[in-house]
């Protein structure tokens, strides 16, 4: 197998396919634009709210005429109406950047379904005895849907937190530098666990659809023989085969979810730590007065917002680790390139005799063996080896119009 784990390869398949994904750049700008929009939009809230808190406390602090309040508790006011505003905006602009990423998705995988449907259909019948209908198949619903992840949902996510990252991190800092550094001081090691664990991950999507197209294969194979296995009274022995590969894809997906688990609790672990570092450090500066009551809020409100992206990080992690494997396997099936060649194909080409022209088929030496898709190159081959021994050899006839000949056996 591949090294799977290699990011420049990863970007070489999405720059080798990107004629695939800049179709739709229009979309997909438009949709990180709405991104950038929802997170600078969100920027203002909790400055918003800091000003709001504050004037409370100055209304509570110092007693004031009823004039001076009132102006007070107008300019109050305002910043609701100033939060409210700015929440509608943000959920406008949030539903703009799924309407155009998400579309964008969609588009891809009905285009990549149809071209790869389209290649399927140009290869000879050597490759189908290759790869199984199963196989293929899993490529074509599975791989294809995951490459539409890929496109749509996981590039909202990771582009939803990069930009939520670049610019509240800042913000924080401006608050508070000393609460910001203590916020962050555990995410290198978070960091160094979830590089980790995403590898894993990615593997772990390669081997479970490696089992499920054994799935595809073994259940089209015997349905499609179904007469001949009750004919043998072979359900038995079917049913205990089909229920050992069942078996491994139970194993194998059982132990990709775990690993998916295990991100989760960790970009969940990091949250709550966070959130505790900054109620107990930044607790502390309010009752030194070193911090004030709205800086407080608006310091908190801003590590809250990095809370959903930093959970989605590890989905984002895991679509991107599926939809390289993904890709990669789709790139295997284009990578394989056609020896058909259509009479349309070439200007030179010659038409295709009529059966009225053609007066007798005459075969000569012919051998023939089933290529098996499951015997493997490294094996020493041996007389009773599919790969090695044909099933016609010297083969030599002639058949002239009219006439039927049946090769049994």
């Amino acid at each position: 197998m591949a090294n799977l784990f290699h990011k420049a390869a990863f970007f070489g398949l999405v720059y080798k396919y990107r004629s695939l994904f800049l179709r739709y750049w229009l979309q997909l700008a438009l949709g990180v634009l709405a991104l950038a929009v929802t997170n600078l939009l969100g920027l203002a809230i909790p400055l918003q709210i800091k000003q709001a808190v504050d004037l409370i406390q100055s209304i509570m602090a110092s007693p004031q005429s009823n004039s001076i309040a009132g102006n007070a508790w107008g300019a109050f006011y305002n910043h609701l109406w100033m939060i409210a505003g700015l929440a509608t905006l943000v959920l406008g602009a949030r539903i703009a950047s799924r309407q155009f990423l998400l579309g964008a998705g969609r588009r891809v995988e009905f285009d990549l379904r149809n071209q790869l449907y389209g290649h399927l259909l140009k290869m000879p019948a050597s490759y189908f005895s290759a790869h199984p209908a199963g196989e293929l198949m899993s490529r074509m619903t599975n791989d294809v849907d995951a490459t539409k992840y890929l496109t749509g949902g996981g590039m909202m996510l990771g582009v939803n937190t990069l930009l939520a990252y670049l610019l509240t991190i800042p913000m924080m800092l401006y608050l508070n530098w000393k609460l910001a550094v203590v916020t962050f001081l555990f995410y290198p090691v978070v960091i160094f666990i979830m590089s980790r664990v995403s590898k894993q991950v990615r593997q772990g999507y390669y081997e479970v659809q490696e089992v499920l197209a054994d799935i595809s294969t073994v259940a089209q194979e015997n349905l499609n023989g179904i007469m001949v296995i009750q004919s043998y009274v072979r359900e038995e022995q079917e049913n205990k085969r089909f229920e050992a590969i069942c078996g491994r894809y139970f194993g194998t997906y059982t132990r990709l979810i775990h690993e998916r688990i295990l991100l989760f609790m960790v970009l969940a672990g990091l949250s709550g730590l966070s959130m505790f570092l900054v109620l107990l450090v930044g607790g502390w500066q309010v009752i030194v007065k070193q911090l004030d009551w709205g800086g407080f809020v608006a310091f908190t409100m801003y590590l809250e917002q990095l809370a959903w992206p930093t959970m989605a990080l590890g989905w984002t992690i895991s679509i991107f680790q599926q939809g390289a494997a993904a890709l990669e396997r789709l790139d295997e099936v284009f990578s394989t390139e056609s020896n058909i060649q259509s009479g349309a194909s070439s200007s030179k080409a010659e038409s295709p005799p009529s059966s009225q022209e053609i007066a007798a088929l005459e075969i000569r030496n012919l051998t023939f063996a089933y290529r098996n898709p499951y015997f493997r190159k490294s094996e020493p081959e041996s007389p009773h080896t599919a790969e090695s021994k044909p099933v016609l050899q010297g083969i030599s006839l002639r058949v002239r119009r009219g006439e039927t000949i049946g090769v049994v056996g």
